[in-house]
């Protein structure tokens, strides 16, 4: 008899439509934070959301209107607030940008026009004096960053990783006290970089440079899991996660067969990214080649949008599971 994991489950669930949330058990959720607080996510009405191309919708702060994804459809935090929210509807705030790195004056980005996490907080600052109004107590900041970071300078031989990743988070970390001082949320949800050596732009390199990205990448998410400890026993009353997103890449990646997934080392360029166009995510396909959710890569650094509905499952099972006896 086959024993599936708990996540793989999760998976199969969000593939074939098949199993409830409910039917997790809290024993199943690896949460790396004690609930603190009385944030509960089946009250949260508002989710604040800080990050790169991952969590990229072409947001626009005004109009509070989205537009393109990474993904060719919609992404993890779309799906989180709109497919497995409890509470409904869920308003959502989004100054992701595609290419951030955490400080542009640490780390030069691909282009300057990026807009790095220290200029997302400035421009949520600006939000925030406005006059806009939010629960505090029903809101959740989500931040995912660090793979442009990690990518910019894992090779590096003149500086010591361990160290120079300590001070970039104790920099987000001193980013995320100015969110907090705003009374913004009484959730803070913070989601590890993935296995960068599984995917297709560092894979394709060979196995030094992806294992050298590999370390660099388990020495960024060790030094993020110690910041959220300390960031989360500063605040008053405020639950502070960790989502390991590597559990769920490498479920995929370690079962991609039974998920359907026929390529999960490469990804097929007729089907590109369209940054600004919004794509509702529909499957699609240019014969003779396979589905466009038969990938796991949307390019050689993206998932696709049915990885990400995969993302967003886990992580409402996560968030679920806080406060719940």
């Amino acid at each position: 008899m086959i024993s599936l994991s708990p996540l793989l489950i999760v998976c199969l669930s969000v593939k074939a439509s098949t199993l409830p949330l409910s039917a997790h058990k809290r024993e199943d959720i690896n949460l790396d934070s004690a609930p603190t607080g009385n944030w509960k996510w089946r009250e949260t009405d508002t989710v604040f959301s800080f990050g790169d191309s991952y969590t990229y919708e072409s947001f626009n702060v005004t109009t509070e209107e989205s537009g393109g994804t990474a993904s060719n459809g919609p992404n993890w935090v779309q799906y989180l607030t709109e497919t497995y929210n409890v509470s409904n509807p869920i308003h959502r705030w989004n100054v992701a940008y595609a290419g951030a790195v955490i400080d542009n004056d640490v780390i030069t980005p691909y282009t300057p026009s990026v807009k790095s996490i220290k200029d997302q907080v400035e421009e949520f600052e600006t939000y925030a004096a406005s006059g806009s109004y939010w629960d505090a107590e029903k809101s959740l900041c989500s931040v995912w960053i660090g793979i442009n970071d990690i990518g910019f300078n894992y090779a590096w031989k003149n500086v010591s990783i361990p160290e120079f990743y300590r001070s970039e988070i104790e920099n987000l970390h001193s980013l995320l006290t100015r969110v907090s001082n705003l009374d913004a949320c009484r959730a803070f949800l913070f989601i590890t970089v993935p296995p960068l050596g599984s995917v297709p732009l560092y894979l394709s390199q060979g196995a030094e440079v992806s294992s050298s990205i590999d370390y660099a990448t388990e020495v960024w998410n060790a030094a993020l899991k110690e910041m959220a400890s300390r960031f989360e026993d500063e605040l008053n009353e405020t639950w502070v996660g960790v989502f390991d997103s590597g559990r769920v890449f490498n479920t995929i990646i370690e079962n991609g067969e039974a998920l359907g997934y026929t390529n999960v080392t490469g990804y097929n360029p007729v089907y590109p990214i369209q940054y600004g166009v919004k794509q509702d995510g529909n499957n699609s396909q240019i014969e003779p080649f396979l589905p466009t959710s038969s990938y796991l890569w949307q390019d050689s650094l993206h998932p696709t949008w049915p990885i990400h509905n995969i993302l967003a499952h886990s992580i409402a099972t996560f968030l679920g599971a806080v406060h719940v006896v």
